[in-house]
């Protein structure tokens, strides 16, 4: 498999949301990172370049697709005979 393409990973919601506060640390890792004093300025932008082009995406994604799935079973719950 090529890694542009599309894979399914099934997983219980509790995963998901597993997954979305890992991926939020991570962010607010790099965030802290930005703001030490310490920190280079080329660290400082790789750091930012990471959250904007990486972790950010990701994480709109997940909860794009979140919403998605939950939007679909609110509509099912509304008209249980859709479904049949």
């Amino acid at each position: 498999m090529k890694n542009d393409e599309i894979m399914k990973i099934e997983l219980p919601r509790i995963k998901v949301i597993d997954l979305e506060m890992a991926i939020q640390h991570i962010i607010f890792d790099f965030k802290d990172e930005i703001r030490n004093k310490n920190t280079t300025e080329e660290r400082k932008r790789i750091a930012q370049s990471a959250i904007d082009h990486r972790w950010q995406p990701l994480l709109d994604e997940i909860e794009r697709q979140f919403e998605e799935q939950d939007k679909g079973q609110d509509e099912e719950q509304e008209n249980p005979l859709r479904s049949l």
